[in-house]
Formats: C-alpha cells, sequence, structure tokens
C-alpha cells in the first residue's frame, strides 16, 4: 500500500503476484459523528426530530413532519430557526442495530445504570406502546 501523491488524499494499491483472480478488503474507517436533533412542543418538551424530518408553518402554526410527511407533532418551536421548512440535522448512529443493545447498556453503566439486557428491551419496547 502506498500514498504516491497520485491522487491526494487516495491510496494507490499494487498487488503482487499479478494473476490474483479475487480480493476481499476490510477496513474500518471513521463514523460520522451523531447528533441529537430536537424541537420543543408547546408544552416545553423536547421532540425527537428523526433524519429528514421537517418543521413547516401552516397559517401560523409550526408542525413537525417525518420524512414521509407524516405529522410527528404540532405547535413546536426551535432556536434557531430562521427559515422555514427547516429540515432536521439529526445523525444516526452508523453501527449495526445488533450493537444498539450493547452500546446501551454500555452508555448506562458509565452513568450508574446497571439493567440486565431484557430489562432494557422491556422499558422499550413499553415505550414504543406508549407512543414515545
Amino acid at each position: 500500500m502506498s500514498n504516491n501523491n497520485v491522487y491526494p488524499g487516495k491510496f494507490v494499491f499494487t498487488f503482487l503476484p499479478y494473476d490474483i483472480t479475487a480480493l476481499s478488503l476490510d477496513y474500518l474507517r471513521t463514523p460520522k459523528t451523531p447528533f441529537y436533533d430536537y424541537c420543543m412542543d408547546e408544552f416545553g418538551n423536547a421532540v425527537y426530530m428523526p433524519v429528514g424530518s421537517y418543521i413547516t408553518s401552516i397559517s401560523d402554526v409550526n408542525y413537525l413532519y417525518d420524512v414521509n410527511n407524516t405529522l410527528l407533532a404540532s405547535n413546536v418551536t426551535k432556536d434557531n430557526m430562521n427559515v422555514l421548512p427547516y429540515t432536521s440535522k439529526t445523525v444516526e448512529l452508523e453501527w449495526e442495530q445488533q450493537y444498539y443493545e450493547d452500546l446501551i447498556n454500555r452508555i448506562l453503566s458509565k452513568v450508574g445504570i446497571n439493567l440486565s439486557a431484557d430489562k432494557v428491551t422491556a422499558y422499550a419496547e413499553q415505550k414504543l406502546k406508549d407512543g414515545n
């Protein structure tokens, strides 16, 4: 592997012998930095803004819609919302969903909350049923 400045920031690979018929290349890259964007409802509660969601105004009332144009909340406000529609700046974790449970458990343990995996799952399922 070499970087010969032919393409700055790119690597040129040379493989020996030249008659290799198949190659598998795995690499790790720096993941995107996750970001949690939110707005506030009329009661001052934070409302999560999923990726692709947006706030628009109809008859002077701000509405939050998801990427599929499904209404998520009404009467929302957001600091620094100068131009409408405002599109969410949320960036999701790039890890596969199978790793979320372990990640959540590690985060909870860092703040002193130790729950079994089944209790975390039960809590998440209850929140989904409650619509939160």
